[in-house]
């Protein structure tokens, strides 16, 4: 369900956070007069990728108008991305139907990514649609002794990579901290796990509470976070069959600190194996991350009203 498009604030109505947003209806004049366009991905988001591992998307073009559509072309401004399959050029876009672009990430080098997947389309008159391809590519870290786990591989990244902290006073492996950073910035460590498997780890963090926040994801999910001052938590989760993202962020919000601020991991246990380098995709990131799959009609002119407002949507 669509609350509302968040111009301030962190997430999309979440309890406990705040949130400013824009009055959609003043807007519905306008939408109804743009409403008939070849919906598309404005945004596909790779979110945090490992270096020298293959990674898939697909960006889906929808012909919401009043036309038949052919697609001349399709190409690409960066060699880090690559159209492995498609199913647009070939035939016709009729009126209601979709096709895909299927893009594969290897990127040669770590840090910010960028690219614009660029689809000419041709009815009654001739248009290019672009789709903005962005991903962070972190590099490879030795974290094997800090964790006392050296089955897995791990990659960070972000405003400052995590570390090693010193104080391991009562804990039974090494301990893992994130990086200093400052207002508005994240960092992240990653690492990509074979299922199925049970992965088991102790965190905590001290921050401000209700704005900045560690939490972890699997594949781009969400999994938990927790926020202010609490103490070292085990968590265990069952991971599924095949190759799989696990990721932890501590990401503060655009001022203020509180505590430490900072998040631990500690004693990282996983009972499957670590993941090969092969190709798998990643699920489309949410809020601050960007959009991935097929975008209705109301999202995409809502997007577009809201690219210069610095807008979230939800």
């Amino acid at each position: 369900k669509q609350v509302g498009v968040v111009s301030f604030g962190e997430g999309c109505a979440q309890p406990g956070f705040p949130g400013v947003y824009a009055r959609t209806s003043s807007f519905f004049d306008w939408i109804e007069q743009t409403i008939n366009i070849i919906e598309h991905d404005v945004s596909l988001d790779f979110s945090y990728q490992p270096l020298g591992f293959e990674r898939v998307a697909r960006a889906k073009f929808f012909n919401n108008s009043d036309e038949n559509i052919a697609v001349n072309s399709i190409t690409l401004d960066d060699a880090a991305f690559s159209v492995v399959d498609e199913s647009c050029t070939a035939n016709t876009l009729f009126v209601g139907s979709q096709c895909e672009v299927t893009i594969r990430l290897l990127a040669p080098s770590v840090g910010a990514k960028r690219a614009d997947l660029l689809v000419e389309v041709e009815g009654r008159s001739r248009s290019v649609l672009k789709t903005a391809l962005t991903a962070t590519i972190l590099a490879g870290q030795n974290f094997a002794n800090v964790l006392d786990n050296s089955a897995l591989e791990w990659f960070s990244g972000g405003g400052q990579i995590w570390g090693a902290d010193s104080n391991r006073i009562g804990l039974t492996a090494g301990t893992l901290r994130s990086g200093r950073i400052g207002d508005a910035q994240s960092s992240v460590v990653l690492t990509v796990v074979e299922g199925p498997g049970q992965l088991v780890f102790d965190w905590k963090v001290s921050s401000e509470e209700g704005f900045d926040f560690l939490a972890w994801y699997i594949d781009g999910e969400e999994q938990g976070r927790i926020s202010g001052e609490q103490g070292w938590v085990t968590v265990a989760k069952d991971i599924l069959a095949g190759a799989h993202d696990v990721r932890w962020e501590y990401r503060k919000d655009v001022v203020a600190s509180g505590g430490d601020d900072a998040g631990w991991l500690n004693d990282m246990r996983f009972s499957g194996s670590p993941a090969v380098r092969t190709a798998q995709t990643p699920a489309p990131s949410s809020g601050g991350g960007g959009g991935g799959g097929a975008v209705s009609g109301w999202f995409v002119l809502l997007y577009l009203l809201g690219r210069g407002l610095r807008t979230r949507f939800c």
